[in-house]
């Protein structure tokens, strides 16, 4: 198991760790490493920031925390969704839909060089909701550097944050950059080791490593495959075995890519049964994202029969050791009217959830919130979604909507009428089906029939039964719906079906 005895970045500069530029210039180069490498591999980061930077004893650099690292081959133009963390984004990320590339991670290394030079944890101020920061960013505004900064260490980090990325450096030219040119390894094993060395790959908690091959489609000889399975190609057969003989000698982090991999179906043919098998081996081994992910399979049933008892106990013991995706489990175990748990008390949901939402995670602000609004504390609720929708959450913008729209005990229709349209914007289906039918209405503002159209029609093209009964009755009844705009008669017989019609 890799060591980080010096911690992450995050907290060396908020200790004031760094104690001159060659050190700076140092973890700096040594990101770039990491970053050359992942990239050779098509894999890109999304995620990197000071805090998923670990440094050991010796100040030897790792990467860590691949859990939104995508390779290149997927479509990552069309992901849909934002990922990773704000104030370390490029502006491109922001856009719609948002754009993936290596130099999105080449941005957040110069945003990381920011901080060391500034010897601040995080850009922009604190008081910044999500929607402030995007604009921020998306204008391409960047934080003063502070002046004593070296020629060389500014000028790097002033190319690596260009708001183009065309005009952004690859991490191999950031190496050169840095004024530290790799040496030639002996052979291609040890260059390749000489890599890896940047790559976390197992710390206590939801670190993930990758070193995934391409995967693009490799050459085939035309033969059918044996047997009637699907042809693996070459380099991922070499990194099926070689996942393989390091689970097989009991490497957790290799355990929890193979049952991923066989949960994702990537690589090779789905298999529950055998994704359970290498995470159940891997939580056996104190792998704390192997007992987090064993009790996601307990929890939908995957490979095993459900048992929620069963998975809350595996996602308590990930929560202990302070893995936030299983303490904010803990809001979807409570609120799981199957889940028989004598002993989840709300007291230590509570607990859980409020520690995940100490480390930011939005889910865990919105299940607080849940909690709140069922006891009636409506102020306390509406406190904690507001904290979810402005790190972006769309569920809590709409829930915020609902609230504003006349669910709480503030009633303000523009007000709920913004919070939807935020909730609509990230493609939340409530929110856009419930825009178009209060527009379609004219519940506290104008009626819209090409407003709500609008709204109806995207909410449809996603399944949404009620909107597209509600497309159907417009064009019936002649209110500006082209039959066209309904989004087909599947869909609207399924609404018939439903009761919807």
């Amino acid at each position: 198991m890799d060591l980080a005895e010096n911690g992450t970045l995050a907290d060396a500069i908020g200790k004031n760790k760094l104690t001159d530029w060659p050190m700076r210039r140092r973890i700096g180069h040594e990101i770039a490493r990491g970053l050359e490498y992942i990239h050779s591999c098509k894999i890109i980061h999304r995620d990197l920031k000071p805090e998923n930077v670990l440094l050991t004893l010796h100040w030897q650099v790792k990467l860590c925390d691949f859990g939104l690292a995508r390779t290149h081959s997927m479509n990552l133009s069309t992901t849909g969704d934002f990922k990773g963390t704000a104030r370390w984004s490029a502006p491109e990320i922001f856009r719609s839909p948002p754009q993936y590339t290596t130099k999105s991670d080449v941005y957040s290394l110069g945003m990381i060089l920011w901080a060391m030079a500034a010897n601040r944890k995080q850009p922009f101020g604190e008081e910044l909701n999500f929607f402030e920061l995007m604009d921020l960013i998306k204008t391409g505004t960047q934080e003063e550097m502070p002046e004593g900064v070296p020629v060389e260490f500014r000028e790097c980090t002033e190319k690596c944050w260009d708001p183009d990325y065309n005009k952004r450096p690859e991490a191999s030219d950031v190496i050169l950059l840095m004024g530290q040119e790799l040496t030639e390894a002996k052979s291609r094993e040890e260059e390749e080791d000489a890599k890896a060395q940047f790559l976390s790959f197992s710390f206590s908690q939801n670190f993930q490593a990758l070193n995934l091959a391409d995967d693009e489609p490799g050459e085939t000889d035309g033969a059918p495959p044996p047997n009637g399975q699907e042809h693996i190609p070459p380099h991922e057969e070499e990194e099926l075995s070689r996942l393989l003989r390091l689970a097989d000698d009991g490497n957790t982090a290799a355990q929890v890519e193979l049952g991923r991999i066989y949960e994702e179906g990537t690589m090779v043919e789905q298999s529950f049964d055998k994704a359970f098998e290498w995470y159940r081996k891997a939580a056996e081994g104190e792998s704390v994202e192997g007992q987090h992910r064993l009790g996601t399979m307990y929890q939908y049933g995957r490979g095993v029969q459900q048992d929620l008892v069963a998975a809350v106990s595996w996602y308590r013991r990930a929560a202990k050791q302070d893995y936030r995706e299983s303490q904010t489990s803990f809001g979807a175990m409570y609120f799981d009217e199957r889940c028989d748990c004598s002993d989840l008390t709300l007291e230590e949901v509570a607990l859980w959830l409020g520690k995940a939402a100490e480390q930011g995670d939005p889910e865990a602000h919105v299940y607080l919130g849940t909690i709140y609004e069922r006891q009636q504390n409506q102020d306390e609720a509406m406190a904690w979604f507001l904290k979810a929708a402005d790190l972006g959450h769309a569920r809590a913008q709409y829930l915020l909507g609902r609230h504003y729209q006349g669910a709480g005990n503030h009633q303000d229709h523009a007000v709920a009428i913004d919070w939807y349209q935020k909730a609509a914007s990230q493609d939340y289906v409530e929110a856009q089906t419930t825009l178009g039918v209060t527009y379609f209405n004219g519940h506290g503002v104008p009626r819209d029939n090409t407003e709500a159209a609008f709204w109806l029609r995207k909410a449809a093209t996603r399944g949404d039964v009620r909107a597209a009964a509600y497309l159907q009755s417009m064009h019936a009844q002649g209110q500006g719906v082209d039959q066209r705009d309904v989004s087909s008669t599947a869909t609207y017989r399924k609404a018939s079906e439903r009761g919807n019609a």
